[in-house]
């Protein structure tokens, strides 16, 4: 029971923070929308904060770990890509609400110190993106057509654009131009090879 509503509390602030931001996210509305009591939300998160923090930190750590594989298999650099952008859209498909946040949040910058987190850990992951590349430069002979940083920025920025593609809910009822996910992802997969 406990392990179910520390679940049903975490989807359901992940929707409401996906949906109103932080600040427009109240303790109360998530308290009433996954139908438990406010003290289970401080039992398990401590505050609205630490629930947020909860959510992001997994997301990341999730991350993190998914990349440390990628980096550390004995693939190829080309694989490593593909197995990258299979982990952002499985991140994206399990927690769309917070990715479309934390990329809002980014782009915006509306709040500096946790602009300045979600930089903080996008940085490694764009490191990993560089390294793997740079990797695939020295071994797979590679070419850039463009920057490096610039194919860095490649898969999150696409990312973003279907993320907040899909927040615009009153164009979607006129308008079915979102594509699915995975039709996307192999996308920004055909993008980037098209690119190295």
């Amino acid at each position: 029971m406990s392990a179910d509503t520390k679940e049903k509390i975490a989807a359901t602030a992940q929707k409401l923070f996906g949906e109103k931001g932080f600040h427009g996210t109240s303790v109360r509305e998530i308290s009433r929308e996954a139908g438990v009591s406010l003290s289970m939300i401080n039992y398990h998160y401590g505050s609205k904060e630490g629930l947020f923090n909860n959510l992001v930190q997994t997301l990341f750590i999730r991350m993190h770990k998914g990349i440390e594989n990628i980096q550390s298999a004995p693939i190829s650099a080309k694989e490593k890509i593909n197995a990258f952008i299979d982990l952002f859209t499985d991140q994206i498909r399990e927690n769309e609400d917070l990715m479309r946040f934390l990329a809002t949040e980014l782009i915006m910058e509306n709040n500096t110190e946790l602009t300045g987190w979600i930089s903080e850990k996008m940085e490694i992951i764009n490191q990993a993106i560089e390294d793997i590349i740079t990797e695939g430069i020295e071994n797979e002979n590679f070419q850039l057509k463009v920057d490096l940083t610039f194919l860095v920025s490649v898969p999150f920025s696409l990312f973003t654009f279907w993320l907040k593609n899909g927040a615009m809910k009153e164009m979607q009822n006129h308008f079915s131009f979102r594509l699915p996910l995975e039709a996307y992802k192999e996308n920004v997969k055909q993008t980037i090879f098209a690119l190295i």
